[in-house]
């Protein structure tokens, strides 16, 4: 098997699914209050969460993921795409870094190296061309600065059909 580099911008290795924890962190603050619920409130959209990752990797498939580690991702400085099962039963991609000093590899074994990585994970948000359809027609003039506002207040990009 030829490994090609097609595309620096996504790691082509799922970790085992078997082999990787989801640290979900909230989106919501609460606060308890003396008598009665506590209340809550919105606080971030599109809160990252922390993958443990790990990956079975032969010798060539271990050369390729070092080095797309190394110069891609920039040992956790650049984003990377890579498909993972955690809010859906089905693969979907997430936008994802490295933990800097967090990629280890462990007992090599012949031809298997086995490779953990803690990522920090954020999801990446389409808007349904419904929405996108809904917001243009309701506010033509400025639907694009609407869109572009909502990307820069939540730190996320948005694909817009």
């Amino acid at each position: 098997m030829t490994l090609v580099l097609t595309n620096l911008t996504d790691l082509p290795f799922q970790p085992e699914r078997a082999a990787y924890n989801h640290d979900r962190r909230t989106s919501v603050k609460s606060v308890e209050l003396d008598g009665g619920m506590s209340r809550t409130r919105a606080d971030i959209i599109g809160q990252t969460a922390f993958v443990t990752a790990e990956w079975v990797l032969d010798a060539e498939e271990y050369e390729y993921f070092t080095f797309f580690y190394q110069f891609a991702a920039l040992e956790g400085a650049i984003s990377f795409v890579l498909a993972l099962v955690l809010d859906k039963p089905d693969l979907e991609d997430f936008n994802c870094k490295f933990v800097p000093g967090s990629v280890q590899m462990s007992n090599p074994n012949g031809s298997s190296f086995f490779v953990s990585a803690e990522l920090e994970v954020e999801p990446i948000i389409e808007v349904s061309s419904a929405f996108s359809t809904f917001v243009k027609d309701r506010y033509p003039a400025s639907a694009e600065s609407w869109f572009d506002d909502l990307a820069v207040k939540t730190g996320t990009d948005y694909y817009v059909p």
